[in-house]
């Protein structure tokens, strides 16, 4: 792996997720940070969605905590987890190597999780 390219992210930035490259999907990363979903790659612009939140929650921005990507031929998305238990699915709008549209859909909740298996 070489390094391509460095730039700064939100601080509240907590982790990154590897988009599929290739014949597989756009490449990139999804940034995942306080509130919000950005897909981010080298001379694309980002991209970004927020991380949908329950109606009954405070103004404090949600985290997603894990998650787990799901590859199939011609076909990938990923499911999250919020620090609340939500489940996500994220997935991406593409046209070859442009993407158009990131979406998070509510899912389901369950107990928190270390870890989503795929």
């Amino acid at each position: 792996m070489v390094k391509q390219q460095s730039e700064e992210v939100d601080l509240g930035a907590n982790a990154l997720i590897p988009v599929p490259g290739g014949s597989d999907g756009p490449g990139g990363v999804l940034l995942l940070s306080a509130g919000w979903v950005v897909y981010k790659n080298i001379d694309h612009q980002d991209v970004r969605a927020p991380i949908p939140r329950r109606a009954t929650a405070d103004e404090e921005d949600v985290l997603i905590v894990c998650w787990s990507a799901l590859r199939q031929r011609d076909l990938f998305f990923f499911i999250a987890q919020t620090e609340h238990g939500d489940l996500l699915k994220i997935s991406l709008s593409y046209q070859g190597i442009t993407v158009t549209d990131v979406h998070i859909r509510y899912f389901d909740t369950i107990p928190d999780t270390r870890g989503v298996v795929g």
